[in-house]
């Protein structure tokens, strides 16, 4: 979320800085290159000398006269020849061989039949439908610049039992965006009702959110209180806050402050500058400081490099528009005065090292909604769902089971019926 864009700005402006060095370091080696001699010695027929300009072009002949040594001219070349490397793939590349690798990393992977659901605002929802078709449904809302696919481990462990809707949010993953560019947390909670009307079945469903997936859903309890209890007999929320992200994540004393002469210009030059910053986010990701950013904020150094690289893979997803005008959205966004009015059963669950949203953002929610329970990962940051997805995957079953238990199929097909790659 916040930490997104700062990351987008800051790995983008590093890596237009390492452009710039390795022409200029391009350029110094260049002109510390030696003269090649601009002349040659041609015999005459009567054995008289003659000098003659050479044909040699300038630029190959300085080239070709330039020996390697322990001198400046050396040094600009092998630093910009690392600076190549590293640009082109080798930061990536650092972090391959630095983190640590297991079989099971998630992938950028899609399920079940698509159902496609159109607003009145243009935009176009992709809804897929996986898992056991009678069982009882869970729909699950991703983060923000992410897509459906970041439920990789909760859609394989719940397949067996659950009948699991994921959709994309509109301009994300393969959802088309609205034609008036409104992202608000209000039209995106319309936006899930609309999920549980067209795709949801019949009740009991439980929803679910992560990070913004989880504000849309507290919004959604907020506008919509008639379908809890009804329709809707449990929420979700994963990794999320109660109110505006900027006093619930890591530098509120900072944040809070430069949100309105800071925060908000950088999102709206992104959204103007958008097909700059696009590139940018492409070179960040090649050199691999979109993997440290993410490995740090994201992760809070609990990551595998498959999961550090199938978050940063989102950047060829999100167009940086998109992402700051959701971001826009969050920062007016606040459903504290509509804890105490849910009554169903609430599972928040919580990364211990969570930068993004705090751990104290889940303790608001616990303390604020009657019927609410805390589980909190350890070690996990923002993306504790999938980093930590053995622990989480317990808790949210956990969850169903005591809430849907009757409703669910039996649990002896839990570790057969894995989703399948399309």
């Amino acid at each position: 979320m916040l930490f997104g864009i700062f990351r987008m700005w800051i790995g983008g402006l590093i890596s237009l800085a390492m452009c710039v060095a390795i022409v200029l370091l391009v350029r110094e080696w260049y002109h510390r290159l030696p003269e090649p001699s601009s002349e040659v010695v041609v015999a005459s027929a009567d054995g008289i000398p003659i000098h003659e300009a050479s044909a040699t072009s300038t630029v190959i002949g300085r080239i070709s006269a330039w020996k390697p040594g322990f001198d400046l001219a050396t040094a600009c070349f092998v630093g910009a020849m690392i600076l190549s490397f590293t640009g082109v793939g080798g930061g990536r590349l650092f972090y391959w061989l630095v983190l640590p690798h297991r079989v099971d990393d998630p992938r950028h992977e899609r399920h079940g039949p698509v159902q496609r659901i159109s607003r009145p605002d243009g935009s176009e929802l992709q809804v897929e439908v996986s898992g056991q078709p009678d069982g009882p449904t869970v729909i699950l809302t991703h983060g923000w610049g992410a897509s459906t696919t970041e439920w990789f481990y909760l859609r394989r462990q719940l397949a067996g039992r659950y009948r699991l809707v994921c959709w994309d949010l509109p301009g994300l993953g393969k959802s088309r965006s609205p034609d008036d560019h409104n992202f608000s947390l209000d039209k995106l909670a319309a936006d899930l009702k609309s999920v549980l009307d067209e795709a949801g079945g019949p009740a009991p469903v439980v929803l679910a959110g992560h990070s913004i997936g989880g504000m849309i859903t507290l919004n959604f309890a907020k506008n919509y209180p008639q379908e809890l209890g009804a329709r809707v007999s449990g929420l979700a929320l994963v990794h999320t806050t109660p109110t505006n992200p900027v006093k619930t994540t890591e530098g509120i004393a900072i944040l809070t402050p430069i949100q309105n002469l800071v925060l908000t210009p950088m999102a709206y030059a992104m959204i103007g500058l958008s097909p700059m910053v696009w590139i940018m986010n492409v070179l960040s990701y090649l050199n691999g400081s979109m993997h440290r950013s993410t490995y740090k904020d994201s992760f809070s150094k609990a990551g595998t490099w498959g999961q550090v690289e199938f978050v940063s893979r989102y950047v060829f997803q999100v167009w940086p528009a998109t992402y700051a005008r959701g971001m826009l959205g969050m920062l007016r966004y606040d459903a504290t005065e509509a804890l105490s009015q849910i009554k169903i059963p609430v599972l928040v669950v919580s990364g211990d090292k969570d930068k993004v949203c705090k751990p104290e953002a889940s303790r608001m929610l616990k303390d604020g909604i009657s019927s609410g329970e805390l589980v909190t990962l350890s070690p996990a940051g923002h993306f504790g769902l999938l980093s930590s997805h053995e622990e989480f995957g317990r808790a949210i079953e956990s969850f169903l089971e005591r809430h849907l238990g009757d409703k669910a199929l039996s649990p002896v097909n839990v570790h057969v019926a894995e989703i399948s790659p399309d």
